[in-house]
């Protein structure tokens, strides 16, 4: 049996706050597709407002050029996926690149 898992704070207390909130309202208006659906070929509106390099490993939280649109399906699962395969391999740094230019991802995740 494993240790629960430390509770994780609101999401006040993680950064999205009422700035956030205005800055993500933002940036969906001016990017409202997400940007992996468009990199395969399609149209599909995005459901979140996703950080290229998360908060919780150094990425700033409101700058433009940290943000991306992406559907829940990209959000949950690609992005996940790359997120993960990034801090095992120590290249967090890579991710604003693997997220613009889905050639230079590591094979699995293309």
């Amino acid at each position: 049996m494993r240790a629960p898992e430390p509770e994780r704070p609101k999401t006040a207390g993680r950064g999205y706050d009422n700035l956030w909130r205005k800055t993500s309202e933002r940036h969906r208006r001016r990017h409202p597709f997400c940007v992996f659906c468009a990199q395969e070929g399609r149209q599909r509106l995005a459901d979140a407002v996703d950080h290229k390099i998360p908060i919780d490993d150094g990425g700033d939280r409101l700058k433009a050029a940290n943000l991306q649109s992406l559907c829940w399906h990209h959000h949950n699962g690609l992005k996940a996926a790359m997120q993960v395969y990034a801090r095992e391999h120590g290249q967090i740094y890579l991710l604003p690149l693997w997220c613009d230019n889905p050639s230079e991802r590591p094979k699995r995740l293309r």
